[in-house]
């Protein structure tokens, strides 16, 4: 369609219809101004006679209105015309970008809905792998301390018959010593074992509830070969320990006084316990955080290959809130008062209050938790000028 430009005749005719018009403004400005005067004047009760001028300058001032209307009508209507024939082809463009927009709305949709599972699925895969090493150390060291605890526990025995015996039967016990041999027997380590069984203790065991046993048996895992030995030496080193200061205990015995190396022998014993323990637990905290460590990496190094693969296109999220039922309104409606901090007044409509909720959910991620509402969220591709416009 051929553009048809305006003729130098109808600018030259409207120009006419504009200058009649600016005529007509200065008049009436000037006869306004008059009468508001004598208005005024007169205060808030009107004369008849100023009344029935205000009247009739109202009715030429419509008249004159309505006339400047009609003349200037062709000419707007032009325009108007003309500016049809721009916005027309503009609104083509237009709409050439909303179905290509729409289809990389949708796929920046799929790849954002694909990539929160996969976020969700790695931040449970690494709780998990966080839980396995976690609770595989906490069953060592359960296994430490009972054993820790079993060991001590044989040592105050041997210690206390010491520190106990009398002249009567300080032979006997000397001859017990003697035949320490230190045998750590299978059926007590046997006894031994970790446990899961308080949650509220170990939370981390609900992700993996059928690992546990696995976890506590591997924790004991080729141990007993160790602890044995170590039992044996130990239990036979301090039974020998005691066995020399059985000169001075009989000694004491016979000068009536209490043993002075049994309280020096359990203090010692119970330092030594400490240090070990802590020590134990320092190379426990050491171990787990890096192999805590070395999973998060796994994850990260996972995330990256396939990031990939993703177009490199920003979505801009936001939210649609769909009322199921009539209560849900309410429910807008409550959250507004609470949370927008404006006053509700006859111009706040619902669908105002709506609009607040909805922002609400993209910019701090407030939703209101309601079976008579569903969030739904809407998604946008941003196009970024990468390269010229062919």
């Amino acid at each position: 369609m051929e553009l048809q430009i305006i003729t130098q005749e109808e600018v030259q005719s409207a120009s006419e219809v504009l200058a009649t018009t600016k005529s007509w403004v200065a008049s009436y400005t000037k006869k306004e101004a008059a009468l508001v005067a004598i208005a005024d004047k007169e205060g808030v009760k009107l004369t008849p006679d100023t009344d029935g001028k205000i009247n009739d300058f109202l009715v030429s001032l419509k008249k004159a209105s309505k006339t400047a209307n009609e003349s200037r009508a062709p000419f707007t209507r032009r325009l108007d015309e003309i500016k049809g024939y721009f916005t027309a082809e503009e609104n083509a463009l237009k709409a050439l970008e909303t179905r290509l927009q729409g289809k990389r709305n949708e796929s920046v949709k799929v790849y954002t809905q694909e990539k929160a599972e996969q976020d969700r699925k790695d931040q449970l895969k690494l709780d998990q792998a966080k839980a396995r090493i976690e609770l595989f150390a906490e069953a060592e060291a359960q296994i430490r301390s009972q054993y820790a605890a079993q060991l001590n526990g044989d040592k105050e025995l041997l210690l206390h018959a010491f520190e106990t015996c009398t002249l009567d039967n300080i032979a006997e016990v000397e001859a017990m010593l003697i035949a320490v041999v230190g045998t750590f027997e299978q059926s007590v380590w046997d006894g031994i074992n970790a446990s899961f069984e308080h949650e509220l203790v170990y939370p981390q065991a609900r992700l993996i509830p059928d690992e546990l046993d696995e976890i506590c048996s591997r924790a004991k895992e080729g141990k007993f070969e160790k602890v044995a030995p170590h039992y044996q030496s130990e239990i036979k080193g301090y039974a020998d320990h005691l066995l020399s200061l059985i000169p001075d205990r009989r000694k004491e015995l016979e000068e009536g006084k209490a043993s002075a190396a049994a309280e020096t022998l359990r203090l010692e014993q119970q330092k030594a316990a400490q240090e070990q323990s802590a020590q134990s637990e320092a190379k426990q905290t050491e171990q787990v955080n890096s192999q805590v460590g070395a999973a998060i990496i796994d994850v990260q190094i996972a995330q990256a290959h396939r990031g990939v693969s993703i177009p490199k296109t920003q979505a801009i999220e936001s939210y649609k809130i769909e009322v199921k039922e009539q209560a849900g309104w309410a429910e807008i409606f409550k959250f507004y008062s609470t949370h927008s901090g404006k006053d509700i007044t006859e111009k706040t409509t619902m669908g105002t209050m709506k609009l607040f909720a909805e922002a609400e959910a993209k910019r701090n991620g407030t939703v209101i938790e309601s079976s008579y509402l569903h969030y739904e969220p809407t998604y946008k591709a941003v196009t970024r000028n990468t390269k010229k416009a062919a």
